[in-house]
């Protein structure tokens, strides 16, 4: 009595090829996802440095009135992403 399974060579290799054409189909799908949320991550990333220049821009040129002066330092604090 054995108590290894068995199978046909045949059976074995149909069973093997399923399985990688099945990982192969996983994998692609798992790139495109990849590639969609590095894509994402970029777009995100361009339009925090877009608002991060506009926020440097607003604290140079906010540095003759008192309101404005309190503006500019919310403004320092969220660029350098310190809390009040």
């Amino acid at each position: 009595m054995s108590d290894k399974l068995e199978m046909p060579l045949e059976q074995f290799a149909e069973a093997v090829a399923k399985e990688n054409v099945r990982l192969n189909e996983h994998n692609e799908k798992l790139k495109e996802q990849t590639k969609l949320y590095f894509q994402a991550f970029n777009k995100a990333a361009d339009h925090i440095e877009k608002l991060e220049a506009a926020l440097r821009d607003l604290c140079d040129g906010w540095e003759c009135c008192p309101v404005s002066q309190a503006m500019r330092r919310v403004a320092r604090k969220a660029l350098e992403g310190k809390d009040d």
